[in-house]
Protein backbone atom coordinates (compact mmCIF):
# COMPACT_ATOMS: atom_id res chain seq x y z
CA UNK A 1 0.00 0.00 0.00
CA UNK A 2 2.76 2.12 0.96
CA UNK A 3 4.40 1.84 -2.53
CA UNK A 4 1.60 2.67 -4.24
CA UNK A 5 0.77 5.65 -2.91
CA UNK A 6 4.55 6.72 -3.64
CA UNK A 7 3.88 5.72 -7.04
CA UNK A 8 0.95 8.02 -7.25
CA UNK A 9 2.11 10.88 -5.71
CA UNK A 10 4.68 10.84 -8.04
CA UNK A 11 2.99 9.73 -11.19
CA UNK A 12 -0.63 10.62 -10.11
CA UNK A 13 -3.67 8.52 -10.74
CA UNK A 14 -5.31 6.56 -7.79
CA UNK A 15 -3.99 3.39 -5.69
CA UNK A 16 -6.25 1.30 -5.41
CA UNK A 17 -6.73 -1.95 -3.38
CA UNK A 18 -7.91 -5.59 -4.63
CA UNK A 19 -8.52 -8.44 -2.22
CA UNK A 20 -9.59 -12.17 -1.91
CA UNK A 21 -10.86 -13.10 1.54
CA UNK A 22 -13.71 -13.94 4.17
CA UNK A 23 -14.94 -11.66 6.62
CA UNK A 24 -12.11 -11.38 8.39
CA UNK A 25 -10.40 -9.51 5.89
CA UNK A 26 -12.23 -6.31 6.17
CA UNK A 27 -10.02 -5.21 9.14
CA UNK A 28 -7.24 -5.06 5.96
CA UNK A 29 -8.93 -3.51 3.85
CA UNK A 30 -9.94 -0.90 6.23
CA UNK A 31 -6.51 -0.25 7.32
CA UNK A 32 -5.41 0.29 3.66
CA UNK A 33 -8.28 2.80 2.96
CA UNK A 34 -7.00 4.38 6.52
CA UNK A 35 -3.66 4.73 4.78
CA UNK A 36 -4.92 6.16 1.22
CA UNK A 37 -5.85 4.07 -0.92
CA UNK A 38 -8.70 5.43 -2.88
CA UNK A 39 -11.07 2.66 -3.16
CA UNK A 40 -10.74 -0.99 -2.44
CA UNK A 41 -12.17 -3.87 -5.00
CA UNK A 42 -13.10 -6.78 -2.34
CA UNK A 43 -14.76 -10.43 -3.79
CA UNK A 44 -15.55 -12.16 -0.38
CA UNK A 45 -17.62 -15.55 -1.96
CA UNK A 46 -16.48 -17.83 -0.32
CA UNK A 47 -15.50 -20.18 -3.65
CA UNK A 48 -13.13 -17.24 -4.54
CA UNK A 49 -11.72 -17.21 -0.63
CA UNK A 50 -11.24 -21.17 -0.61
CA UNK A 51 -9.88 -21.42 -4.58
CA UNK A 52 -6.21 -21.91 -5.42
CA UNK A 53 -4.29 -19.46 -6.29
CA UNK A 54 -4.57 -19.84 -10.02
CA UNK A 55 -8.11 -19.41 -9.69
CA UNK A 56 -7.46 -16.57 -7.44
CA UNK A 57 -5.01 -14.70 -9.58
CA UNK A 58 -7.44 -14.94 -12.96
CA UNK A 59 -10.65 -13.46 -10.91
CA UNK A 60 -8.20 -10.58 -9.74
CA UNK A 61 -7.36 -9.95 -13.36
CA UNK A 62 -10.50 -10.37 -14.48
CA UNK A 63 -11.33 -7.53 -11.70
CA UNK A 64 -8.86 -4.88 -13.14
CA UNK A 65 -9.74 -2.96 -15.56
CA UNK A 66 -7.41 -3.47 -18.41
CA UNK A 67 -5.64 -6.48 -16.78
CA UNK A 68 -4.96 -9.28 -18.63
CA UNK A 69 -3.49 -12.66 -16.85
CA UNK A 70 -0.52 -14.39 -18.64
CA UNK A 71 0.57 -17.76 -16.95
CA UNK A 72 4.09 -17.81 -16.48
CA UNK A 73 4.76 -21.11 -15.48
CA UNK A 74 8.70 -22.22 -13.81
CA UNK A 75 9.33 -18.94 -12.74
CA UNK A 76 8.44 -19.82 -9.08
CA UNK A 77 7.19 -18.26 -6.32
CA UNK A 78 8.49 -15.07 -6.52
CA UNK A 79 9.81 -14.70 -9.83
CA UNK A 80 11.43 -11.32 -9.50
CA UNK A 81 14.29 -13.31 -7.35
CA UNK A 82 14.15 -16.85 -7.97
CA UNK A 83 14.10 -16.90 -11.69
CA UNK A 84 14.46 -13.08 -13.05
CA UNK A 85 15.60 -14.31 -16.54
CA UNK A 86 12.65 -16.45 -17.01
CA UNK A 87 10.16 -13.73 -15.45
CA UNK A 88 11.69 -11.33 -17.61
CA UNK A 89 10.87 -13.29 -21.10
CA UNK A 90 7.16 -13.31 -19.70
CA UNK A 91 7.08 -9.64 -18.77
CA UNK A 92 9.27 -7.84 -21.43
CA UNK A 93 6.35 -8.45 -23.86
CA UNK A 94 3.69 -7.13 -21.47
CA UNK A 95 5.92 -3.92 -20.88
CA UNK A 96 6.41 -3.51 -24.73
CA UNK A 97 2.91 -3.73 -25.45
CA UNK A 98 1.82 -0.88 -22.71
CA UNK A 99 4.64 1.54 -24.11
CA UNK A 100 3.31 0.89 -27.84
CA UNK A 101 -0.09 1.78 -26.45
CA UNK A 102 1.31 4.66 -24.63
CA UNK A 103 3.05 5.96 -27.72
CA UNK A 104 6.01 5.77 -26.33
Amino acid sequence: VEEALRITEKSGGEAVGFCIGPERSEAAIRSALAMGLSRAVWIAEPAAAEADVITQSRILAAAIKGAVWIPMPGTGHFPMTEDYPTMKRFLMPVLEEIAARQGG
